[in-house]
């Protein structure tokens, strides 16, 4: 017979994470909650140690652990989808390999979720900082966000919140478009947010690290280009769902003019 599922999935991607994956796992394990809940963690073939403290980090974790280890490298987007689809929780919650969770968060966003049955997804304010976590520059975002949003809040706003602050109905893990792209964020609140309200709750539960390599001011060239064409199509894609065609080109629009004067900038 197999184990039940649990309440909550924690998905972890990494990269490349040596010196902040073990700090986002003892984060993980941390964690005071009142359920039972898995770690899944996909790693898109690490050139440091990463894999090697990830295997030494989870040897005694207090929760079942899953590890998808390609033999390949396979890209981010597909890394994500591979652990996200491979969650056996009701909601799962996201952390990125170089970032961390501040107590109380699986339990605040849980119970969230679970008093607020027409949300599909949950975020919360984070902490930005940078190398060290010893560093914070600023609480994100700056201003507070409605407790209970819209995906129409989502498109005129934009990312208000950031990724690894998300805990989702694992029943909204719909596919994504044929084209997948590298950077997909944005892409997958939008879809989420076509079936349910977004909740946002206004009190720090994480820390984000900022000055990664991927961070859209250092992207050049086709990585760039890939960013921007899966923020416009999560536009394009928020119509198709629902969002009233005018606002969504009109956001997409002020996006476009964006993206072409920051890319003129880093070309």
């Amino acid at each position: 017979m197999s184990d039940p599922a649990p309440k909550v999935t924690v998905a972890v991607i990494t990269y490349n994470h040596a010196d902040f994956v073990r700090e986002a796992l003892a984060s993980i394990f941390r964690q005071e909650v009142d359920f039972s809940y898995e770690l899944i963690i996909g790693d898109d073939l690490s050139t440091d140690d990463t894999r090697a403290i990830i295997k030494d980090a989870v040897a005694k974790a207090p929760c079942p652990v899953t590890l998808l280890f390609p033999e390949e490298k396979i890209g981010g987007a597909a890394n994500f989808e591979a652990v996200h689809r491979a969650a056996r929780g009701a909601f799962i919650a996201i952390l990125d390999g170089d970032d961390a969770m501040l107590p109380g968060r699986l339990q605040r966003q849980a119970d969230f979720l679970e008093a607020h049955p027409e949300c599909s997804f949950v975020a919360h304010r984070v902490l930005a900082a940078a190398r060290a976590f010893e560093t914070p520059l600023y609480f994100q975002p700056a201003t507070a966000a409605p407790e209970i949003g819209t995906a129409e809040d989502l498109v005129r706003m934009g990312c208000f919140f950031v990724n690894s602050s998300k805990m989702y109905r694992r029943v909204q893990n719909a596919p994504l478009a044929d084209e997948i792209y590298d950077n997909i964020d944005f892409y997958h609140h939008v879809v989420h947010a076509s079936t349910g309200k977004v909740g946002f709750l206004n009190d720090v539960l994480g820390v984000y690290r900022t000055n990664v390599s991927a961070s859209l001011s250092k992207l050049k060239g086709d990585r760039l280009q890939g960013q921007f064409n899966s923020t416009l199509k999560a536009y394009d894609r928020a119509a198709e769902l629902g969002v009233d065609p005018t606002l969504a080109r009109r956001f997409r629009d002020r996006y476009r003019i964006k993206a072409a004067l920051l890319s003129q900038k880093t070309n």
